[in-house]
């Protein structure tokens, strides 16, 4: 059995220097941060540099300095920019047409975005 940063697993991955997204409850962000997954598992995540033995038994280190991690998310559609500003622009959705939240509608380029009225907004 291996402990924290640890792999006992032949095909563990080490990412290490990025900016790791946790998205969990408290939305933690490590930066830069460490990831260490043993085959399909996300065995361990931390801040800053990984331990020593993390970094000496990982099959593949990847730098990932200059990116973003989010271990455990799935893309299942192709907006993955709008997950990292959730929340910044929930009270003005004029940029893609659809007016703001009070309501008002800017003009609206096509018919289908015309033809938008609430509570279809």
């Amino acid at each position: 059995m291996s402990g924290p940063g640890e792999s006992d697993q032949p095909g563990s991955t080490l990412l290490t220097g990025g900016a790791v997204v946790t998205v969990n409850d408290q939305g933690t962000v490590h930066d830069p941060g460490w990831v260490l997954v043993n085959g399909p598992v996300i065995a361990d995540v931390g801040a800053g540099e990984p331990p020593h033995s993390a970094r000496r038994n990982a099959e593949t280190v990847i730098d990932t300095s200059g990116s973003v991690v989010m271990p455990g998310m799935v893309n299942g559609h192709t907006h993955l920019f709008q997950t990292l500003f959730r929340g910044l622009a929930d009270e003005n959705l004029s940029w893609i047409g659809l007016g703001t939240a009070s309501g008002q509608s800017p003009e609206r380029s096509t018919p289908k975005q015309r033809a938008l009225r609430p509570p279809s907004v």
